[in-house]
């Protein structure tokens, strides 16, 4: 199994950062509150940096900037250089958008200068944006103008990745709250509320209540996989207590086929198989000790956050001995090991460890972090946050971790 201290002072350390980042912002929240003038311009610079900032460097940078001659004089890279204007004068006055000729230039409304220069036009909602930003005083903290290597690093992946940040996957945990609704007599669970509130909001009502025989039907298969035996329905039916399909319920957690059939679900999300794939198809080596330990932590009601820091560095975690004196969290980075393994000569060990690699990665990026980052092993990911320098950092954690078998 691997050793994984250099994961978990990766983890530390992103615990670190976002603890430093919450003080910043609580910081930044309490100079807001004790000076109007400094939140105004706060407001001002999220506006510049969220919606001014990325389009002038996605749009505008590459003819307009002041390393290279600039198209039309026009150096749109510091604040100077945007407010200077070009060879025809000013196109920004601040406070101004109706005199500012960037937005007639931004619509295509001027013959000959229609921006972008490849001929599509900016969302109208973009170009909204810049009309806002000038009305507001056209804010822009870029004081000077930036070198090539400064250039060179505000590309539009960088912008894109800084956007895609804000996709809502990606955003701190909240606590909303639920929702009011009007059929209160429905359920009183705050999940249901959250449903009914979406049905009343397209006039809809919720499905008339099942009967009891589909309900044990439908609640059995959800939890074990398995359809109930004639014995159970009529066990049920024959129930009239008001806790008759909660004491179901408890059976079913309660059951072995429980964790049986909610482990496959992990099972998928690691790759497990008992063997390696490829031609030669090998066994892997005690694959059936994880299986078993996963319906193991889904039967006794693990904690997820407990399963997740076992697979990843169970190895380094206090033991966590079961009634067999078993430690079942060195079981855990088992999780690692498994996928698709290819067989080779010497000559080809660079080529097999790669691509060893390469299956852990997507493993652990797809199981522990919700998303996808194989395309970033080829270049800078195009739709997800992800660029290349940090698939290969990730690479070098297990590449530089030493395999054994316990």
């Amino acid at each position: 199994m691997p050793s994984t201290t250099t994961h978990l002072r990766i983890l530390l350390a992103g615990v670190a950062i976002g603890t430093l980042v919450v003080c910043v912002l609580v910081n930044a929240d309490e100079s807001a509150k004790s000076s109007p003038k400094q939140a105004a311009t706060a407001a001002q610079r999220e506006f510049f940096e969220k919606k001014i900032r990325p389009v002038l460097i996605a749009h505008c940078y590459e003819c307009h900037n002041s390393i290279k001659d600039a198209d039309g004089e026009l150096k749109l890279d510091h604040r100077a250089g945007l407010l200077a204007g070009g060879a025809n004068g000013p196109i920004v006055i601040p406070g101004k958008p109706a005199e500012s000729r960037l937005l007639a230039i931004l619509r295509h409304e001027v013959e000959g200068m229609e921006m972008p220069q490849d001929g599509s036009k900016l969302a109208p909602q973009v170009v909204a944006d810049f009309e806002t930003w000038i009305a507001t005083g056209a804010y822009d903290p870029r004081h000077k103008p930036p070198t090539a290597a400064e250039l060179a690093q505000s590309s539009s992946f960088d912008v894109a990745m800084k956007l895609r940040h804000q996709w809502w996957s990606l955003q701190p945990v909240k606590n909303p709250a639920v929702p009011g609704v009007k059929y209160t007599a429905w359920s009183d669970h705050p999940i249901d509320r959250f449903i009914l509130a979406k049905l009343e909001a397209k006039n809809l009502a919720p499905a008339p209540e099942a009967e009891k025989q589909v309900l044990l039907r439908r609640v059995t298969f959800a939890l074990t996989g398995l359809p109930p035996t004639r014995a159970e329905v009529e066990a049920f039916l024959s129930d009239s207590s008001a806790d008759a399909y909660e004491k179901v319920v408890d059976r079913l957690l309660a059951s072995p086929h429980f964790g049986e059939r909610w482990a496959r679900h992990w099972m998928d999300v690691v790759h497990y198989s008992d063997t390696h794939g490829y031609e030669w198809d090998a066994p892997t080596k005690n694959a059936w000790m994880y299986r078993d330990y996963l319906v193991r932590a889904m039967n006794t009601d693990l904690p997820f956050n407990q399963l997740i820091r076992e697979q990843i560095a169970g190895d380094l975690l206090p033991p966590r001995v079961d009634a067999s004196g078993m430690n079942e969290a060195m079981i855990g980075p088992m999780a690692l090991r498994l996928g698709e393994r290819r067989h080779g000569d010497s000559a080809q060990v660079e080529g097999v460890t790669q691509e060893t690699m390469s299956n852990i990665i997507d493993t652990v990026s797809k199981g522990f972090l919700g998303t996808t980052i194989g395309c970033s092993q080829c270049h800078d990911h195009k739709f997800d946050a992800v660029p290349q320098s940090d698939y290969y950092a990730l690479a070098g954690v297990f590449m530089n971790t030493r395999w054994s078998a316990r």
